[in-house]
């Protein structure tokens, strides 16, 4: 971006400056994109042990887990791996954000899966819960496996 700020004069000369003045924008723009996605892809992990929190930063303690709508052809989630168990409130913050992904219809068939996933959340023990639990909701199970999914696979979630 630190090009466009000195081709700032190309304005003055009217259309042939503006057209100069947009391709250094645009090329800026798509340059910098370029370069934070190739950052992006360096650091995603590649194996297993990469993504394990305790062997990137020496956590004592793995907490992996994610929140999900599924069903009728859909499956957006959100994870989670981390170094500390996530409260609560994090929990009901990750659902929230899994069902503004969330289509009109789709939010539609997931209301009671969303609202009973909340309840759920925040009624754990002062604890919050340990691995391995896997949860769908709504109870009872709606046709076509339409859901929302809490998973905890490794560590702790949801304490108070």
């Amino acid at each position: 971006m630190a090009a466009i700020a000195p081709s700032a004069p190309l304005l003055a000369f009217g259309p042939p400056g503006w057209l100069a003045f947009g391709v250094i924008v645009v090329g800026t723009t798509a340059a910098t994109v370029f370069l934070a996605n190739e950052a992006a892809e360096r650091s995603f992990p590649r194996t297993l042990a990469e993504t394990d929190t305790r062997t990137r930063t020496g956590c004592s303690e793995d907490h992996r887990g994610r929140i999900q709508a599924q069903g009728g052809g859909l499956e957006k989630s959100v994870p989670w791996m981390q170094c500390l168990p996530p409260p609560a409130a994090q929990g009901v913050a990750w659902a929230g954000a899994v069902y503004a992904m969330l289509t009109k219809r789709e939010k539609e068939e997931r209301a009671t899966a969303f609202a009973q996933l909340t309840r759920w959340v925040l009624a754990r023990p002062p604890a919050g819960v340990s691995a391995v639990v896997k949860m769908s909701f709504p109870k009872p199970a709606l046709r076509g496996g339409i859901r929302m999914d809490v998973e905890v696979l490794a560590g702790k979630a949801f304490n108070v």
